[in-house]
């Protein structure tokens, strides 16, 4: 096998890698979410939610994300420079 295969395959295997990290990550990510629901409210396996239901909960928690906003200070313009940076941490500043 030539150097260059041997290259391709490394860097195949680091791409797949990386995937199977993003999927567990992901997993690990639904699961939480899922858990979180389960313990506010937000899903009752016993008594489905209707969509008012649910889009009524959206709509409080937009709010409530929306206040906390306008209470922090942070400007628009600092948000979007910050998202353009692709800063991993820029909703820390929320």
């Amino acid at each position: 096998m030539s150097k260059e295969g041997t290259e391709t395959k490394s860097t195949e295997s680091l791409i797949n890698e990386s995937h199977q990290s993003s999927l567990k990550s992901l997993e690990y990510l639904i699961n939480e979410s899922h858990l979180t629901a389960l313990q506010h409210g937000w899903w009752d396996e016993d008594e489905p939610r209707t969509i008012e239901d649910l889009l009524a909960l959206v709509t409080s928690e937009v709010s409530e994300a929306l206040e906390e906003f306008r209470k922090s200070g942070v400007s628009n313009d600092d948000v979007h420079k910050l998202i353009e940076l692709r800063t991993p941490e820029w909703y820390k500043f929320l």
